[in-house]
């Protein structure tokens, strides 16, 4: 699967960051304390393209993002960011369980074409979570 056009009509991290708001403290705040002293990158990377499906209230992705931009800032990987719910042909690509649970870590080679995907998040949470969902839709 090849994700040129997505990865090029996404936005940029310096278009994205002003999105974040009030948001943008806790961004650089992860930026600054990402500690990537044990990265080994001795061998050289392949030139990487990493398109995050994500939205600026994402609290998994305030954390995971800055520090993935810091992690690779030295290396030939480049960022773009698409909006969740500006991008909903891309989403329904990368669902989770059904799901459009975010964010989404989609790693590319230097063509576009897809190579693996990461979506962090707090799996137990969620396994818990999703034993109550239809209690919880029940109360509503």
């Amino acid at each position: 699967m090849n994700l040129s056009d997505d990865f090029n009509n996404a936005l940029t991290i310096d278009e994205y960051v002003p999105l974040l708001g009030n948001q943008k403290y806790l961004h650089d705040l992860h930026y600054k304390r990402a500690d990537t002293a044990d990265a080994d990158f001795s061998a050289e990377l392949p030139r990487l393209r990493i398109l995050v499906i994500t939205e600026p209230w994402c609290a998994d992705s305030l954390t995971v993002l800055p520090r993935l931009i810091k992690l690779f800032e030295n290396n030939s990987v480049e960022f773009r960011i698409a909006l969740r719910d500006q991008n909903p042909e891309l989403m329904n690509k990368f669902l989770t369980d059904g799901k459009k649970a975010i964010p989404i870590f989609i790693i590319l080679d230097d063509e576009g074409n897809f190579l693996g995907r990461f979506k962090p998040g707090a799996r137990r949470f969620q396994n818990i979570f999703e034993s109550f969902r239809e209690a919880l839709s029940k109360s509503r």
